[in-house]
């Protein structure tokens, strides 16, 4: 079985998303794997060694400077020696909430170019059976899993880690709000 992953984290068994990813595939008998990722971090795993990355820093450089957005790594062998990095917007923490830095982080996506046709092109040279994309509260995410899953038309399988839909929670903050409340009606995947 030929398994694309299309995640915000790079996998990298000693993180938590990439930990999970290992977890649940590492057992999984005659199968192949890609991902596309968007963030800086390079994979470090012992499973997958096909990859399409983007990252905050690639959009925000495309939109500075007309940068391209996005660049494939197969590695040779898997990857298991690489070092981990700080994410852009993580480092912007000390200055901006929580919110706050969610919402800069969906306007760069939104406004930066993305090469479209190049993930299509890469997710249909991989040729997948399955999409598995964890289910992310933010849209980019979402609209990355719709543009692969539209262009290739195979199934797409998800989990939810988080409640990222469900409007009983306690938050005094109108941004998280406006933006909880266009995430559960924009919801790409589901229209």
């Amino acid at each position: 079985m030929r398994i694309l992953i299309i995640s915000k984290e790079a996998w990298r068994d000693e993180q938590n998303g990439g930990n999970v990813l290992s977890n649940m595939f590492s057992q999984l008998p005659n199968s192949e794997f890609a991902q596309i990722y968007c963030n800086e971090q390079e994979p470090n795993n012992t499973i997958c060694r096909n990859y399409y990355q983007m990252s905050d820093r690639m959009m925000v450089n495309n939109i500075l400077h007309r940068a391209h957005v996005g660049r494939k790594v197969v590695y040779d062998k898997v990857p298991t020696k690489t070092k981990a990095k700080t994410e852009s917007f993580k480092t912007a923490g000390g200055k901006f909430g929580g919110n706050l830095k969610r919402v800069a982080r969906e306007m760069v996506w939104a406004i930066g170019r993305w090469d479209k046709k190049e993930i299509i092109t890469y997710a249909r040279e991989f040729n997948p059976d399955i999409i598995f994309a964890p289910c992310y509260g933010n849209h980019y995410m979402q609209r990355l899993t719709a543009l692969v899953h539209d262009a290739l038309n195979v199934p797409v399988v998800s989990y939810i880690s988080d409640d990222f839909y469900t409007n009983k929670q306690f938050k005094f903050s109108p941004i998280f709000w406006l933006n909880h409340m266009f995430i559960r009606r924009h919801n790409p995947i589901n229209s």
